[in-house]
């Protein structure tokens, strides 16, 4: 029930697109059900229906842009897009591990070799001492990135939507120490007790412009508020919502 896409492959920079082309559009011809398109962040084929990508062709990168205030965006980008545009791969914020935690998993005929350096390394630098508040404090910063990365997407009109790379760590390339779930799937210490956020992912998002995160004493806080409507329902002009903030 959850299929809607496919496509050939995942980054193929190398491949022959006008083949994979021509495989999307006799795919169509036999099944026009699904969204198609020939490959994620590289080439769009003129049989793709959508592009899943950080790229958009003749305007450049958009991701991974971090400011200290939340009124910017990445519209003029994605503006420019030809066919509907999903964000790629966002996310791939490192959390620093707790080495207990994540090595005594590995038994039977599992053998983390890929984590041993990393493991020798912290033991010479005598940093297994602190191993708990690096986790915590890379935790908190991990989700706070997060959120923040997937609301400037959300404040794009044009962008069509969003991909996680991963919300557990993957251990398919060396080491990619990203998410907020080991590679068991086992949710991390320091995310364990995190209240979950409000509305970043639901089929209405709140989000706030400001010109920055740092004020003092007797200033006023000003934004212009924004609103990501996702449900087929036309949001009347003059309705009133409400929000609790925790």
């Amino acid at each position: 029930p959850s299929y809607f896409s496919l496509s050939v492959g995942n980054e193929l920079g190398s491949s022959d697109f006008d083949e994979m082309g021509r495989w999307v559009a006799d795919h169509k011809k036999y099944d026009p059900r699904a969204l198609c398109y020939a490959c994620s962040a590289r080439k769009i084929t003129p049989a793709d229906d959508f592009s899943l990508s950080h790229v958009v062709p003749g305007k450049g990168l958009a991701r991974e842009k971090l400011l200290p205030h939340t009124d910017w965006d990445y519209e003029s980008i994605y503006l420019a897009a030809k066919v509907p545009t999903v964000a790629h791969e966002i996310g791939q914020w490192p959390v620093y591990p707790i080495w207990d935690e994540l090595l005594k998993p590995f038994v039977g005929t599992m053998r983390p070799w890929n984590l041993s350096r990393h493991y020798d390394t912290a033991v010479s630098k005598n940093a297994l001492r602190f191993q708990r508040e690096y986790h915590a404090a890379s935790a908190k910063l991990n989700r706070l990135i997060y959120k923040e990365e997937v609301e400037s997407f959300l404040r794009t009109p044009s962008c069509a939507g969003l991909q996680l790379l991963n919300v557990q760590d993957y251990s398919g390339q060396a080491e990619a120490l990203v998410g907020w779930r080991d590679p068991f799937y086992e949710l991390k210490s320091g995310f364990k007790g995190m209240p979950p956020f409000a509305n970043v992912w639901g089929p209405v998002s709140f989000l706030a412009r400001f010109p920055r995160f740092t004020y003092v004493v007797g200033e006023t806080f000003r934004a212009r508020l924004q609103i990501r409507n996702l449900t087929e329902k036309t949001l009347i002009k003059g309705t009133k919502y409400f929000y609790v903030l925790a």
